[in-house]
């Protein structure tokens, strides 16, 4: 009997992951949009049911509510953000992870951080049959799924819209030509899959207890669940959220409630990893989203190769050609060094020379996910995780056999390293979208590892320890602006670092890669060895960050590591530029100064990061730098190129506001 109320706890746990994943099916199966922010928009359904229910409206008029108001939400992020990035899918991608911070900042805000739970009479009423319980919220969600399904598969398979829907996910340009107008079923696809989250949350919220970060512990397993099932196919997600759901609901009741997320989580890396096609129909083309460096770089690198074709045909004497070609960039980076080198001296109060180090980690990190994204297009999102591993090596290190900081550091690096190594080794074939969701998964499972292993990890209550770094000599660096100096030289060391493998043939290598893997392939490059090689330098670099981090908050718990972390990194990356050198440090300074300038709460300073990144995204996505470097560029053309033909080619400045032009965007708007 027990085994049968299981598998009804693990029906209800399919139904709200199939709330997820057919929105995720229907929208990705149409716009290849990786939107992480389908979570946080069934939270929003739970959140308005709340509010709704607290104002003696009746329950059913509630979820009815909740499904039209997100509905209406999730049209308008389609209309003003989404609809921008069809032709780069990168960009849409992070602008959703954007939308997780901004929605989970004004939940905290609007209805706090505390733990919600809807009590009515019809949330307490269970039905008794032969011993097995079924809650009365439970019976409403398996009904109205089924009549939900019903309804899409008629819509989907028997009316002109699904068909028209179904030729446009096949091939879009094929079905413009056709004349399907490809804005209203972009429009159709949004409403529906938004609408399905937002009833699936209002009554989600009758169900479990949630708060304001509940939405990412489901989004993983939903968007897995979307992928196996077969994107456009309801009949695969249907399947695939069982299969996934009963091995977590029967892990929680026989073997651990702490690991039961885990066995979701590798479930779903196993059917990615062997069956990346989906067990039904499929898109084809679904994980095969091409997530591009050029997003954010095209017209700026082609701006830098007219500006060095203008100075070797300018008329400027050799010396001051010279000074051309070594560029604002590199006088930026020397700049920028001689300024962090005098923090200590011109940031006069402990509190700015605090922030000033916290800057400097967060740059360490920033420079490692740089290098592979950069250097080899391989947009990592496992920072946190990575750093995570380091910074728990180092704690552990010192905490059962007080090892010496200086060996710690290389432990914490190569720890790091290693566990990048294996991500990569499994991820790292994958292509785009889904390697970004495996290396979620896998970094989650990281995460869980921090948690269940307390005799290692101290579980969730985590490690303490106020000791400073061990002295160097006669340098001790208990002192803040000694450990400020610490991170500086660590900084220094790393940019150094990724400086030699950009200019090595391992780093030339890298960029043929990133610029055309199957030309890259067909020279004799092997991909997939460099690319992992990459992955673990990145590993390495993240593991020193993190054990920086470490010594800076003097503590270490798993959700210090967490995704927030991740998203702060690549936030970080992508606000000062990501194919600038100054990208990492000015993004790091602008994350961790704001705050601090603005006098912003910690909640409102969180909200602020995501709308930053979001707007970056939209009005300038090479970033502050690379903003800033193609005003540079076009400047140095109005002002120096005065060879013939020369100025005629110049950039126009405006052009640097989005450096990719999205044509197909424009098309379906």
């Amino acid at each position: 009997m027990q085994l049968v109320q299981q598998l009804v706890d693990a029906l209800s746990l399919a139904a709200v992951y199939l709330t997820i994943a057919l929105g995720i099916s229907i929208i990705y199966g149409l716009t290849r949009l990786v939107n992480f922010a389908q979570g946080q928009i069934l939270l929003l359904g739970s959140f308005l049911a709340y509010s709704f229910v607290r104002a003696g409206l009746p329950l059913v008029w509630c979820i009815v509510l909740a499904t039209l108001a997100v509905a209406i939400i999730g049209e308008i992020l389609d209309l003003l953000l989404f609809r921008r990035t069809l032709s780069s899918p990168l960009r849409g991608f992070v602008i959703s992870l954007g939308l997780i911070i901004i929605i989970e900042q004004a939940s905290v805000l609007i209805w706090g951080q505390n733990v919600i739970s809807v009590s009515t009479p019809f949330t307490t009423h269970v039905f008794n049959l032969h011993g097995v319980l079924f809650s009365a919220p439970l019976l409403l969600l398996v009904v109205t799924m089924i009549v939900l399904l019903t309804i899409l598969f008629f819509l989907f398979e028997r009316t002109k819209v699904g068909r028209g829907t179904q030729a446009l996910s096949e091939n879009r340009a094929t079905a413009q030509l056709m004349g399907i107008p490809v804005g209203r079923y972009i429009s159709f696809t949004f409403l529906v899959g938004s609408a399905i989250a937002g009833l699936g949350g209002a009554i989600f919220a009758l169900m479990y207890p949630f708060d304001a970060f509940s939405g990412t512990q489901y989004v993983l397993i939903a968007f897995a669940i979307a992928i196996i099932g077969g994107l456009g196919s309801i009949t695969g997600c249907v399947v695939a959220s069982l299969l996934l759901a009963i091995p977590q609901s029967l892990a929680s009741a026989y073997i651990s409630i702490s690991w039961a997320p885990a066995f979701g989580l590798i479930v779903a890396t196993l059917i990615i990893l062997f069956r990346p096609n989906g067990i039904f129909k499929s898109a084809g083309t679904g994980g095969a989203s091409h997530f591009a460096l050029g997003d954010f770089s095209d017209r700026l690198h082609a701006s830098e190769i007219r500006l060095a074709a203008a100075i070797k045909a300018s008329r400027v004497n050799s010396v001051r050609r010279r000074l051309q070609q070594w560029g604002m960039e590199r006088y930026g980076i020397w700049c920028a060094f001689v300024l962090l080198g005098l923090a200590p001296v011109i940031l006069r109060s402990d509190s700015s020379l605090s922030i000033a180090t916290y800057m400097v980690i967060l740059a360490i990190a920033g420079v490692g996910f740089w290098l592979t994204f950069r250097q080899a297009g391989v947009f990592s999102v496992a920072s946190g995780a990575l750093m995570g591993v380091g910074g728990y090596m180092a704690a552990y290190l010192l905490d059962r056999f007080n090892v010496n900081f200086w060996l710690q550091l290389p432990a914490a690096a190569a720890a790091a390293g290693a566990v990048a190594l294996v991500i990569g080794v499994i991820a790292i074939r994958t292509s785009a979208s889904y390697f970004v969701i495996l290396t979620l998964m896998l970094s989650e499972l990281i995460i869980l590892l921090f948690t269940n292993f307390t005799s290692v990890t101290n579980g969730s209550i985590g490690l303490v320890d106020s000791a400073p770094p061990s002295s160097l000599g006669p340098i001790n660096f208990g002192g803040a602006d000694a450990f400020y100096y610490l991170a500086f030289c660590l900084l220094a060391a790393t940019t150094l670092f990724v400086f030699g493998v950009c200019r090595s043939r391992f780093g030339r290598r890298l960029i043929s890669i990133r610029e055309n893997t199957e030309l890259a392939r067909s020279l004799g490059v092997n991909v997939l060895r460099d690319k992992i090689a990459v992955f673990t330098l990145f590993g390495a670099i993240s593991g020193v960050a993190g054990v920086m981090l470490f010594y800076y908050l003097h503590y270490i718990t798993p959700a210090t590591y967490d995704v927030p972390l991740t998203l702060d990194i690549v936030l970080i990356v992508l606000l000062g530029g990501a194919t600038v050198w100054l990208g990492p440090m000015v993004g790091a300074a602008i994350f961790a100064f704001l705050p601090s300038l603005l006098s912003l709460s910690p909640v409102v300073a969180q909200l602020v990061y995501g709308c930053c990144l979001v707007a970056v995204i939209i009005l300038m996505p090479t970033g502050v730098v690379g903003k800033f470097k193609g005003l540079y560029i076009s400047l140095w053309f109005r002002l120096h190129a005065t060879t013939k033909g020369v100025v005629d080619s110049a950039p126009n400045m405006s052009s640097f506001a989005d450096p990719i032009e999205n044509t197909e965007s424009n098309q379906v708007s």
